[in-house]
């Protein structure tokens, strides 16, 4: 199957072989599986409507040249990670709410549209928690659910995030006083305009902070949550405890996420092990 532009009806199984293993041989298997998937389905319409008789497709072997896109999350790690929080920490404020928001995930692990459907009334100052009850979408510019039920939940933040989310609060209503602006949804990070910083916003935001951190390695806003589980993790946070935290339904699920994080775990678990029976 050489000429591309060949009929559906003078393909045969070997002529599509030879076009898979030349294909197969420029791209990778997942891509080759979905051009195969999207031929097949058409040789099956094509026999609905008695235009062709047999299935060319069927037992054919899909051939990758390529290695497939690592799929894995991207995170930073720790140093790099600590950097990020210090320099987050100490230059966000009302001013700046697309960098506290970075601060802030950093913090709590939450989804993008967590962070943006977060309200005053959510955060227990005293006893230093905060509860995710529901998700905003940018686009829509509407609150909605979360994810999933499980994504509903209670986690702690640190005595520092609890003081700077003070200062925030008062210098929020302080502008406000001075525009004589109420909001209507007590959001926690409507800015200057007004408005929520966009999924847009935090990303460019990121990558200006990680270069002022010199912070080499790119990621995007989303890949500090999984920086956050990397380094709970890292600090020997359970399974368990940072399943919930994440809003996962189970810590099953947060082993299969999570997986490639967890070999670096057992590997040092393995080290601790030799250290212990010397």
């Amino acid at each position: 199957m050489a000429n591309l532009f060949l009929q559906f009806a003078d393909i045969n199984k070997s002529e599509y072989q030879q076009f898979i293993n030349q294909y197969g041989s420029e791209h990778a298997k997942a891509t080759v599986t979905r051009v195969n998937s999207y031929i097949k389905a058409m040789c099956l319409d094509a026999i609905d409507e008695q235009l062709i008789f047999k299935d060319f497709t069927r037992n054919v072997k899909l051939i990758a040249g390529k290695p497939t896109r690592n799929s894995q999350a991207k995170y930073l790690e720790a140093d790099d990670f600590e950097k990020l929080i210090a320099y987050s920490k100490d230059h966000s404020s009302f001013r700046n709410t697309s960098l506290f928001e970075i601060y802030f995930v950093c913090e709590s692990g939450a989804r993008y549209e967590e962070s943006s459907a977060l309200t005053w009334d959510c955060i227990d100052f005293k006893n230093k928690t905060v509860t995710f009850n529901k998700a905003y979408s940018i686009q829509a510019k509407k609150l909605k659910s979360t994810k999933t039920a499980s994504s509903n939940r209670t986690i702690s933040i640190s005595e520092t995030c609890v003081k700077k989310l003070v200062e925030l609060k008062k210098e929020q209503e302080s502008y406000y006083a001075q525009k004589s602006y109420s909001d209507p949804h007590n959001f926690v990070f409507r800015n200057l305009h007004l408005e929520l910083p966009s999924n847009t916003a935090c990303n460019k935001m990121l990558k200006d902070t990680l270069k002022k951190c010199g912070i080499k390695k790119q990621i995007k806003f989303h890949d500090l949550r999984h920086t956050h589980v990397s380094y709970l993790f890292a600090n020997s946070f359970s399974l368990l405890y940072i399943s919930h935290r994440i809003g996962h339904a189970n810590p099953q699920l947060t082993l299969k996420v999570y997986s490639h994080l967890m070999e670096k775990t057992l590997n040092n678990e393995n080290n601790r092990i030799n250290n212990i029976f010397k």
